[in-house]
This record gives C-alpha cells, sequence and structure tokens, in this order.
C-alpha cells in the first residue's frame, strides 16, 4: 500500500513539475526541466505494472489543475497528450529498459544494461518524438511543423533584428532582416530539440540514479562516466551527415529538406558529445578534487547554455579523438 501511494505521488509530483511552466515562468524555467526525475525513480523502484498507478496520478493531477482554471483554457487535452507522450511513456520506457539487470556473468557477477544504451535510445525516442510532431502538426495545426516554428519564431526575431541593427546599423540586410533570422533559426531548431532532449533526459537519469543508490535503495551502481565509449561509427556518420548537411545548405533546393535533415545529424552528435565529456572527466578526475569538478561542470553547462555551437562542436571533436586514439591502440594491440 505505501509503495502504490509513493508510486502515484511520483506521477504528481512529474505532472506538477510540467505544469510550473504554465503556472509562472520563473518556477517553470526551474522545475519543468526536472520534471522525468521521479518518474525515473519510479523506474528503479516498481515493477513495470506499477507505472500504470504512476500515469494515473499524473492524469488525475493535470486533469484537477485543467478544471480549476490553472491551465489555458483549451489546453487539457494538449498538456496530458504532451504529458504522456513526451515525458511519461519515454522516460518510464528508459527508466525500465536501463535498470534491467543482465543475466548472470559465469563469475557470478551482476551485469546492467550499459549508460551508453540509454544514451543511444532516449535519441531514438527523441528523433520518434519528432517525426510523430511533424506527422500530427497539419492535423492538430493545421500547417505544417516547419511553419508552426517558424511562426512561433518569427516574434523573437523580430527583437534580434532590432537588437542587431542597434548595435551596428551598417550590416547588410542578409544578416539583420527579421525573416531571414527566423528562418536560420527554425532550420536548427529540431536539432537542438532532439539534443536538448536526450541530454536533459540523460541527466536527470543519472541524476534519479544517484540519490537512489547513495541512499542504499537500488543496488544498481553509477555508471563510470568517465569510462563511457561509443563505437567510432558514429564519427564516420557524423562525418557523412555533415557533408549531407552542408550540400543540403549550399542548395536552394535542399534548404527545404534542412529542417528534416538536422535531427539525423544530431542523432551522431550526441554520443560524440557525451564521449567528449567523459574524455574530459578522464582528464579532470585526476587533477582535480571533487568541489574543483563542480565548478568546471558547472561553467561547461552555463557555457553550452550561453554557446551550444562552439562549445557542443569542440565535445564532438574531442569525442572523435578519443574514438581515434583508441582505435589506433586497439590495431596496435591487435
Amino acid at each position: 500500500m505505501r509503495s502504490s501511494m509513493l508510486t502515484v505521488l511520483a506521477g504528481i509530483t512529474a505532472a506538477f513539475f510540467y505544469a510550473s511552466a504554465f503556472i509562472h515562468p520563473a518556477i517553470g524555467q526551474i522545475l519543468f526541466p526536472i520534471a522525468s526525475i521521479p518518474l525515473f525513480m519510479t523506474a528503479f523502484t516498481t515493477n513495470r505494472g506499477d507505472s500504470v498507478l504512476a500515469l494515473a496520478g499524473a492524469g488525475v493531477f493535470l486533469a484537477f489543475i485543467g478544471v480549476i482554471g490553472v491551465l489555458p483554457s483549451g489546453s487539457l487535452i494538449g498538456a496530458l497528450l504532451s504529458f504522456m507522450l513526451m515525458i511519461a511513456l519515454p522516460v518510464l520506457a528508459v527508466g525500465y529498459f536501463y535498470s534491467t539487470a543482465l543475466p548472470l556473468q559465469e563469475n557470478g557477477e551482476t551485469k546492467w544494461v550499459p549508460a551508453e544504451a540509454a544514451v543511444l535510445l532516449l535519441t531514438f525516442i527523441g528523433l520518434s518524438l519528432f517525426v510523430l510532431a511533424a506527422l500530427l502538426s497539419n492535423v492538430l495545426m493545421g500547417q505544417s511543423l516547419h511553419d508552426v516554428f517558424y511562426d512561433t519564431t518569427l516574434p523573437f526575431a523580430e527583437k534580434v533584428s532590432e537588437h542587431i541593427k542597434n548595435i551596428n546599423p551598417n550590416l547588410p540586410a542578409e544578416v539583420t532582416h527579421p525573416q531571414i533570422i527566423a528562418a536560420n533559426i527554425t532550420q536548427q531548431l529540431p536539432a537542438f530539440m532532439v539534443i536538448l532532449f536526450t541530454l536533459s533526459q540523460f541527466a536527470n537519469l543519472l541524476f534519479a540514479q544517484w540519490i537512489l543508490f547513495s541512499r542504499g535503495l537500488i543496488v544498481q551502481p553509477m555508471p563510470k562516466l568517465h569510462c563511457l565509449y561509443f563505437s567510432p561509427l558514429f564519427s564516420a556518420g557524423f562525418i557523412l551527415s555533415g557533408a549531407i548537411y552542408m550540400t543540403l545548405s549550399n542548395s536552394d533546393a535542399g534548404n527545404n529538406y534542412l529542417f528534416y535533415f538536422t535531427p539525423i545529424l544530431a542523432a551522431f552528435i550526441i554520443p560524440l558529445v557525451i564521449q567528449g565529456f567523459s574524455t574530459v572527466h578522464r582528464f579532470l578526475r585526476k587533477r582535480l578534487a571533487r568541489f574543483g569538478l563542480f565548478g568546471v561542470y558547472l561553467i561547461l553547462v552555463f557555457g553550452l547554455l550561453v554557446m551550444p555551437v562552439p562549445l557542443g562542436l569542440t565535445f564532438v571533436a574531442i569525442g572523435m579523438g578519443n574514438q581515434f586514439i583508441m582505435v589506433n591502440k586497439k590495431s596496435a594491440d591487435d
């Protein structure tokens, strides 16, 4: 009984964190990104059948705040669908998959699903959600997903354009025109959304695991972040998809397909970014104390929010370099 109540409470908590974005923007900025943590904790500590209780608790809570007017008028169904499809179901699927013990080894040691597999599953889910949104956009919104993103981005692009003109009024129109700025942002949004979904949910997964493991509530040990390793095929895929991206971006006809191609490029970027972070972590953990590491990673997270492209590509380059070294080392050993 107590376990069932805690599972329901986890669902309600996740729904409250999700709904915080509608309640108050400042609160939502803090709580919305961590909405999946209670559900990940549920996946670590309950059976798959118990997830129905968490989903029921979340659904009842969202319905309640929709009825009393906390959610925007007419948005209850949309909020329920987006929470279930974009947060609850994917998170529980990944959580139960990652917390699965593999068959015992010959030495009797228990092995677990590797963290790299969770990253790849999250990436696949992120791509699937984008495809689903693109397919449903015409039905639900009456226009393509590209047009929805463009219309949403245009007011922001107008403010950016005005700000740029105030700083440097001599820049050409190709740089400052709000429609061009909006079009460029729109093309990159799908990739950023897939990357943000995967990395944020992976971070929440590890944080939920750390909370439970540190308190002795689960036996699955934390993954060794300095030992994460992905196949060199992701480096080859990134180079190939990058070449295709450049070809499309330099072609007038290809620009129409960039919006739908960038998530594929993102799928190869994500493992390399994590590989680069793992390499940096392996280097720093031997040279800095725990609080020093924490400070460096806070700076890196802030840097990724401010300068995502240059810093992200730096991690990609480090990850690819590490894979190149590992492949050469293995070849030499063979």
